[in-house]
């Protein structure tokens, strides 16, 4: 489904809420800036955000769980 940014980096609010995180991702995609950043929630569980802009405008949003990505030798690096 189509749906703008803002309403994408609400839901994502929603699912995995986190005071200013989603505000940082929105400007890193907004200013087409590559970013790096861990979402610790308080439950313990940690999901590494990738931001990557993409030729035509365009940038990808990716969401790992980073103790998952423990697990996996070739992803252990970020």
């Amino acid at each position: 489904a189509e749906m703008s940014l803002r309403d994408f980096l609400g839901v994502c609010d929603q699912q995995l809420p986190q005071d200013f995180f989603w505000d940082r991702i929105e400007t890193a995609v907004l200013n087409r800036d590559d970013l790096n950043e861990v979402l610790r929630m308080p439950d313990g569980l940690s999901y590494l955000c990738r931001v990557r802009g993409l030729p035509g405008n365009s940038a990808i949003i990716t969401l790992r769980d980073v103790n998952a990505m423990a697990e996996q030798p070739e992803f252990a690096k970020v």
